[in-house]
């Protein structure tokens, strides 16, 4: 009898926890896609102030490095929904990232 009750209240939890743990995935994939919008306007800020810059050469840097940014950001979201979609890392991509 016990194992009749035991068998009901472990599914139901397994489902609640992979679906936190998905609900996790979702909120990061919802933050790096923030990040990755915001990181293009600080991009498009920096090439908008080469115009009246003193030091071009340093603007561009500074938009490179921007640009970097947003590229890694990119990459850790394709990761993310990569998991979720197949609920499996692929290593090769997270090592992309980097």
């Amino acid at each position: 009898m016990a194992d009749e009750e035991d068998m009901g209240w472990k599914p139901k939890l397994v489902r609640t926890l992979d679906g936190l743990y998905m609900a996790i995935y979702v909120i990061i994939a919802i933050f790096l896609i923030a990040m990755a919008f915001a990181s293009f306007v600080f991009v498009g800020k920096d090439l908008w102030s080469i115009l009246g810059a003193e030091s071009p050469m340093l603007v561009i840097l500074m938009a490179l490095k921007d640009l970097f940014i947003a590229i890694i950001i990119v990459e850790l979201l394709l990761t993310v929904v990569v998991f979720i979609r197949e609920e499996q890392i692929d290593m090769r991509l997270l090592l992309g990232a980097d």
